[in-house]
């Protein structure tokens, strides 16, 4: 994952890292929250299908029993804003940046843009449940996921896989301790 970090970054200053479909992820270490759950506040300018692709894709991973995500209608009690961008000056249809602190590697923020330019133009064939996919997909990286080269909701290209059991237990995986308290 490309981080913003420089050489001269403050231990007790937070970092940015981006991913973004098709782009392979680096890290010196695995970010997570401080617990398995997070709120998540919508903002998609009132984007019916991003809105309830977004639902649906949280309820997906909710699901699992890896991480659960709770919607909240007040943007300041959110830990991961989603919004709607249309950029044709990237190949991604989803970008997630996420900010942690380096001492504890914890997560802090997300922001997570789902890209109209593909997500719902006709040229580029994205059916809706490739759209939740993409969600899904981007919620994985919110977790703390990192791309994978099989079949899975975090393989980098295309939005064709939904959630899959390797992803339900690499989250479990970064979580362990969540589940022993």
């Amino acid at each position: 994952m490309p981080s913003s970090e420089s050489d001269n970054q403050q231990p007790n200053q937070p970092v940015t890292s981006n991913s973004s479909e098709g782009q392979n992820q680096e890290t010196s270490g695995k970010q997570t929250w401080n617990q398995a759950k997070a709120n998540v506040f919508i903002d998609t300018s009132n984007n019916d299908e991003l809105v309830t692709a977004t639902r649906e894709a949280m309820n997906s991973w909710n699901k699992t029993g890896a991480f659960t995500f709770k919607e909240t209608t007040n943007k300041n009690e959110a830990n991961i804003v989603v919004q709607q961008v249309e950029d044709n000056t990237t190949s991604a249809a989803g970008v997630t940046t996420t900010s942690y602190n380096p001492l504890t590697n914890h997560l802090l923020k997300a922001q997570v843009k789902l890209n109209t330019y593909y997500l719902q133009n006709e040229n580029y064939d994205y059916s809706y449940q490739r759209v939740v996919n993409t969600a899904e997909h981007e919620l994985g990286h919110v977790i703390g996921l990192q791309h994978t080269n099989t079949a899975s909701v975090m393989y980098p290209a295309g939005s064709y896989h939904s959630i899959q059991e390797q992803d339900i237990n690499a989250a479990r995986d970064l979580y362990k301790s969540a589940y022993a308290a």
